[in-house]
């Protein structure tokens, strides 16, 4: 009950110009009281070869039969330091697939894609990580 009455007067005395707010991007957050949950899952295949480029696939759900639109931003990083990739893409409720830069050195890596709505919806953002490893190549003498 507290915060309920905390939420109100700060709200009245934004409107009356007594506190001061910073501004923000209007997809921040749901501007809605009845918002939609929803979840990033990225997947990519477990071992990619030093070499080669990864392809990193995005799926963002909500409940129901509604499809969420707005952004999505991949960032690949190497645990170890020396790579880091991001790429940002619209997003309009079919699975994204994104290519990475070519895998340059082995080790692991570690994947994260964050969904932004178009501004004014009712879907929260979300953000969702996978990892893979990389390998060179086998060679037989």
């Amino acid at each position: 009950m507290k915060k309920f009455f905390a939420t109100v007067l700060v709200v009245a005395m934004a409107a009356l110009g007594l506190v001061a707010t910073t501004g923000g991007t209007a997809s921040a957050a749901c501007p809605y009281s009845a918002c939609i949950d929803t979840t990033t899952t990225p997947s990519a295949k477990p071992v990619i070869r030093v070499g080669k480029h990864g392809h990193i696939k995005v799926t963002v759900t909500a409940a129901g039969n509604v499809l969420p639109t707005g952004t999505v931003t991949v960032t690949v990083v190497r645990v170890k330091g020396g790579y880091s990739f991001t790429k940002s893409r619209k997003y309009n409720g079919k699975r994204l697939r994104i290519k990475t830069a070519t895998i340059k050195k082995k080790g692991f890596y570690k994947v994260t894609a964050t969904y932004t709505p178009t501004a004014g919806s009712v879907f929260n953002g979300s953000t969702g990580m996978t990892k893979f490893k990389a390998k060179k190549k086998f060679r037989n003498h």
